[in-house]
Parts: C-alpha cells; structure tokens; sequence
C-alpha cells in the first residue's frame, strides 16, 4: 500500500509519523519532570516541617521542660507540655488546621511507643530497623502515599524521610 503512493505523500506520511512521535516523546517527558517536579515539592515541604517539629522538640527540652521541673516534682498530675513529642504533636495539629494543609501527616514512629497513636506500623519498623542497624546513617528521603503498603521509588532516592 504504501508502495503505491507518490513521493509527495511519502513524505507528508513520513512528517506526520515524525510529527506524532514527537508529540508522544514530548508528552512522555513533560509528564516525567511534573512527576519529578511535585516530587520535589513534597520533599521540599517534609524537610521544612521535620525542621519545624526538631525545632519545637528542642525548644521543649531546652525551654519548656526546665519551666516546669518543680511543679512535675509536686504534681501528680501528667503535663504533658514537657514532653517534646506532645509538644510537637500539639504544634502540627494546629497546623493541621488550615485547609492547605490537612492533608499533611506527622508521626512519632517508635518501636515502644507510650502513645499507641505512635506505634511504627511494618514499614516503619523496618526504616528504624535500619538506623539501628547502620548508626552513620542520618537521613532517608523519598516518600509513600497514605493507605499504600509499599512505597514509591526514586532511582536517586531512599523510601522515607526520618531523622
């Protein structure tokens, strides 16, 4: 069939194929660097909130906790102001609050939690697991989307960002 037409439209036939493929490859690579893109942001946006929730820890432990050591020795009731992780849970629920960013996750991942709400599910475990296991290592970063098991993968990237 193709033999059968003229030299002209050959070539219109071969600028069309060239034509699509172009807009295929296109396609194929804008998608790819918006994915890499948004990526990015998220990440960007997980360093500046664990920066924030360290800050707030320290601030706790070096501010907040030596405030109220006397009345924690006279009291019997629990202030949970003293506690670094209460503190910095109680700080992202207000967060939390504004609608840009309710969709936004933080947790104490621990293997012995004193908060149930705390406890590191199978994932988790394993990225505790791991600095436990290589003390040198400081940082892993890439991410997982709530409710899925496993999570997503960069060639460049680890699977989660802990500190």
């Amino acid at each position: 069939m193709i033999q059968k037409l003229k030299l002209g439209n050959k070539f219109t036939l071969l600028l069309t194929l060239v034509f699509l493929g172009g807009i295929v490859l296109s396609g194929v690579t804008l998608s790819s660097a918006m994915q890499r893109k948004a990526e990015d942001e998220v990440m960007s946006k997980a360093q500046i909130l664990t920066q924030v929730m360290n800050s707030v820890r320290s601030y706790t432990s070096d501010n907040i906790r030596p405030l109220l050591q006397q009345r924690l020795e006279t009291e019997s009731k629990f202030i949970g102001e003293i506690v670094p992780a209460f503190s910095a849970r109680k700080v992202f629920e207000h967060f939390r609050d504004r609608p840009e960013y309710s969709s936004f996750f933080y947790k104490e991942a621990t293997l012995n939690p004193t908060n149930i709400n705390d406890k590191a599910d199978e994932f988790e475990a394993k990225l505790v697991n791991q600095f436990r296991s290589q003390p040198k290592l400081t940082e892993l970063t890439g991410y997982r989307v709530k409710g899925e098991e496993h999570p997503r993968r960069s060639p460049e990237k680890s699977d989660c960002r802990l500190r």
